[in-house]
């Protein structure tokens, strides 16, 4: 019993090992962010960028890392910031916010 254990773990690390997604990186552009109430009195910034792929343009949102005490905080997003953001090759839609590029003052 114990060996068909370890079997199956084997197969499962194999298995996962070699479904490793390559990601396709590109600038997006922010044309809103707003404050999201989270629970309890924390906020969370959520950021709605767009951004081009095929020469089609996509536009998506994505909640950035971190609660905020309070919504008046500065937000370290505003419009007209640029994001490095990632995707699956081939799924733009399931992009997400890697890092602030450009920020607009």
């Amino acid at each position: 019993m114990n060996f068909k254990k370890s079997i199956f773990v084997i197969f499962v690390l194999l298995l996962s090992a070699g479904c490793k997604k390559e990601y396709k990186y590109c600038t997006a552009y922010i044309y809103d962010a707003k404050f999201v109430h989270w629970g309890r009195g924390y906020y969370k910034l959520r950021v709605f960028y767009e951004f081009e792929y095929n020469d089609s343009i996509y536009k998506n949102d994505n909640n950035t890392k971190g609660l905020y005490q309070n919504n008046w905080t500065r937000k370290r997003y505003k419009e007209g910031d640029s994001i490095l953001i990632q995707y699956p090759k081939g799924k733009p839609s399931k992009s997400e916010v890697v890092r602030l590029i450009y920020k607009k003052e």
